[in-house]
């Protein structure tokens, strides 16, 4: 079954959380989700710095590992949608249930 996601990255020195938190509720906000923001963990993102969109996706500061992996020089900031597949289905959770929603 093919999913539709949408992704996005911000490479600069000065990405970070705050700003790729914003940039997701507002293309939320654009869309007429109404969202919530979970702690979770994703080994392609920092501790700490990464959260799941519940039933949406996720986003936060890649790792440096990921970086170097990459061999980009910049921080990096990444986040990911997952869209319904079609008319009436909701997308699939990339969070898992039970984590401490962030404010």
């Amino acid at each position: 079954m093919n999913e539709r996601r949408v992704p996005g990255v911000i490479i600069s020195g000065r990405s970070n959380f705050s700003e790729t938190k914003g940039i997701v509720q507002a293309i939320a906000r654009d869309l007429r989700w109404e969202i919530t923001v979970q702690k979770t963990g994703d080994p392609a993102f920092v501790a700490g710095r990464c959260a799941g969109i519940h039933g949406r996706g996720v986003f936060g500061e890649l790792h440096p590992e990921v970086l170097q992996n990459f061999g980009l020089a910049h921080p990096v900031s990444a986040f990911e949608f997952h869209l319904a597949r079609g008319p009436g289905e909701h997308a699939r959770s990339a969070v898992g249930d039970g984590n401490e929603a962030m404010k």
